[in-house]
């Protein structure tokens, strides 16, 4: 019987071993092809930097990217600007009016930069398992860059419910990222907050 566990415990070793060096050895390829890649939901809206936010995004479901590094990462890194443009329910004498700006900001280069780096570190790895969500209100913000050669990228923040990012090809979610909550939904609450 010792003879049996001792080969067990050597065979469940080896196999533990085999694993570690597999997955310490995967190449970015193997990374890419885990990436959560989406299809844009339409309507889509496109952002621009030096225009105002819209006043509402009621009917919009998503941003759309024509540049082929929203295939590779969120954002590119080091925009010129940047704007925010934060959507909730605004209620009014007789009904509520939903995706409705509340808060609109512009980013200067720095804060601009800060903000597409806490995009960047945030994981586009397919989220996995099973998860509860809070409720789910009529809001969203809308996060425009834009970068030398007058390049552009946006994102959308579904900012209620499971929150997550999308550049309408590629999307991250919260659950189980700290680079997302800590990170990237301090910032943003920080540079432009809601209230």
């Amino acid at each position: 019987m010792r003879v049996f566990i001792a080969i067990a415990l050597a065979v469940i070793a080896a196999i533990g071993i085999g694993v570690a060096v597999e997955a310490g050895t995967s190449s970015p390829s193997a990374h890419k092809s885990n990436a959560w890649t989406i299809s844009t939901r339409q309507p889509s809206l496109r952002l621009l930097v030096d225009e105002p936010c819209p006043k509402s995004i009621a009917g919009y479901q998503d941003v759309t990217n024509a540049e082929v590094s929203s295939r590779t990462s969120l954002v590119p890194p080091s925009p010129d600007a940047g704007l925010i443009c934060r959507y909730g329910t605004i209620p009014t004498m007789s009904t509520n009016v939903p995706y409705a700006l509340v808060r609109s900001k512009r980013l200067e280069r720095g804060d601009a930069v800060e903000l597409a780096i806490a995009i960047d570190r945030v994981s586009t790895k397919r989220p996995t398992g099973v998860s509860a969500c809070p409720a789910q209100f009529a809001a969203a913000t809308v996060i425009a860059f834009r970068y030398a050669k007058e390049s552009t990228a946006d994102v959308w923040y579904q900012d209620s419910g499971c929150q997550k990012l999308d550049n309408g090809y590629l999307a991250s979610s919260e659950l189980g990222d700290p680079a997302f909550y800590n990170g990237f939904v301090a910032l943003i609450d920080r540079l432009a907050p809601r209230n």
